[in-house]
């Protein structure tokens, strides 16, 4: 395989990205080689323009994720590791992604998936990043007349749902402006409305079939198995649907509608 120069920049850009990002904490040393694997992937089956865009997906999901830190700590709602993406992170969010890059030359209409599965991506990590920084209470995405602790599964906010929007229209932009959707207002549109999707695909599954458990210490309903240093009781849910499983579920499904949407139009 012979690489031409955007591909080889790409390299070294994932590189030095990705050893920056582990240094900065942004990523968990199993999130950095996890991270690196599914780049190449994407750079040598997709193309150097499919790496851009999946690079503004995880600069901005960082960035988002580490904005008002200290603030996310004191609320109980931040990931573990303050913030910093492991493995499951990377395959929930870019394996979509990865898959359309393996089938992108025998395919080429899955760059529709790809940037749609994307878009989704980084939707639903703006709508949690910001929306847990909401002065209201979230409301419970199957009924929003009821109030929901922030962090709840299937809790969403006005200002989650502005900046999944955002984020919706950052992917579908970029990709358009690269030329991988090629496919002008009806590519544009078909992205963003999966990523949206996508985003309260995120919040229903979430809300219906992930797994919730109470704290036994403070009695405060998670998505996480332990909880103030102690087991917790699973209390709905499946077991073994988290919130990971959630993610790239909701992602696998924005890009098929991507694909549906588009080619519906």
């Amino acid at each position: 395989m012979v690489l031409d120069i955007g591909e080889i920049i790409s390299l070294l850009l994932l590189v030095i990205l990705s050893s920056i990002s582990h240094k900065l904490k942004m990523t968990t040393l199993s999130g950095t080689l996890s991270g690196i694997v599914l780049g190449l992937v994407i750079i040598l089956f997709g193309s150097w323009k499919w790496f851009i865009v999946f690079i503004l997906f995880f600069l901005i999901g960082s960035a988002a994720t580490k904005f008002r830190l200290s603030e996310k700590i004191t609320k109980g709602v931040i990931e573990e590791k303050r913030g910093a993406r492991n493995w499951k992170n990377a395959v929930s969010n870019a394996l979509p992604a990865a898959i359309a890059a393996l089938l992108f030359h025998t395919h080429p209409q899955v760059s529709i998936f790809f940037s749609s599965s994307i878009s989704s991506a980084l939707a639903d990590t703006l709508a949690t990043e910001i929306g847990v920084l909401s002065r209201r209470e979230p409301r419970l995405i199957l009924d929003l007349r009821k109030k929901v602790d922030v962090g709840y599964s299937g809790g969403v906010t006005l200002e989650g749902y502005i900046a999944a929007f955002a984020g919706s229209i950052i992917i579908s932009s970029s990709s358009s402006i690269l030329g991988i959707s090629n496919a002008g207002y009806k590519g544009f549109l078909a992205i963003t409305v999966a990523g949206l999707l996508g985003c309260t695909i995120d919040s229903l599954v979430g809300a219906t079939l992930q797994a919730k458990y109470k704290c036994s210490v403070c009695g405060k309903v998670t998505e996480s198995p332990s909880h103030c240093g102690e087991r917790a009781t699973l209390i709905g849910g499946f077991k073994w649907l988290g919130n990971h499983a959630t993610n790239l579920i909701a992602n696998l499904i924005a890009g098929a509608l991507g694909l549906s949407i588009f080619y519906g139009i």
